[in-house]
């Protein structure tokens, strides 16, 4: 079983409750876990019929739009030793606004999504906010209510910290000035459908 690819969907071993998988939202963290549970990938044509059933709840993580492209966007040009010179290239945000996705990372939350029925979602706050405990008892608690359970042992942090690498820490810093300061309403307008999708799914409430 390759743990590092990215998958769409993860369902229970009874096919009576599902997780949707988006990238930068723990997504790595969560797919161990339920793996863990006997969780598994069905096939495409299952999976799409799990998304469009009325009858199978399903959770979605999301965090804010704009973060999440920032810490996204780093991880995605980590190796690339041009990057921060780019990055200081008006014509290079030009680029950006024509189309912010580079690759899965960077990709728009709403994607993954797909109008997926009888969908909730928990909000994954920045980790500069200390939120990993509330994260923590929000999916914990959603995994009891399906009679599973969220075991940590073995499992590292749930999110892939921009800290955890020096090449990725440097372009995550820089970037995240050069957008507070100049590019928020930009990418805030790019991904205006994210951010439509965070007030119209409901929120888990636990």
């Amino acid at each position: 079983m390759d743990t590092d690819r990215h998958v769409d969907l993860l369902t229970s071993p009874d096919l009576s409750v599902a997780w949707i998988s988006v990238t930068k939202c723990a997504s790595a963290f969560i797919r161990q876990t339920l793996y863990k549970n006997k969780w598994f990938e069905p096939s495409p044509e299952i999976c799409e019929a799990i998304r469009q059933s009325e009858d199978i709840p399903k959770l979605i993580v999301l965090r804010d739009p704009v973060q999440r492209w920032v810490s996204g966007f780093s991880q995605c040009f980590w190796d690339n030793t041009d990057i921060i010179k780019l990055l200081e290239q008006e014509v290079f945000w030009d680029t950006i606004a024509i189309n912010p996705v580079f690759d899965g990372h960077t990709e728009y939350q709403h994607k993954f999504h797909r109008n997926a029925n009888n969908t909730k979602y928990i909000y994954l706050q920045s980790w500069e906010t200390g939120s990993a405990r509330t994260f923590y008892n929000q999916l914990s608690a959603w995994l009891t209510g399906f009679n599973y359970s969220l075991d940590l042992t073995g499992l590292y942090y749930p999110v892939n910290s921009y800290e955890s690498d020096p090449a990725q820490c440097k372009i995550y810093l820089f970037l995240r000035e050069q957008v507070e300061n100049k590019y928020r309403q930009m990418l805030t307008d790019l991904h205006k459908p994210d951010y439509e999708l965070l007030d119209y799914l409901p929120k888990l409430k636990i």
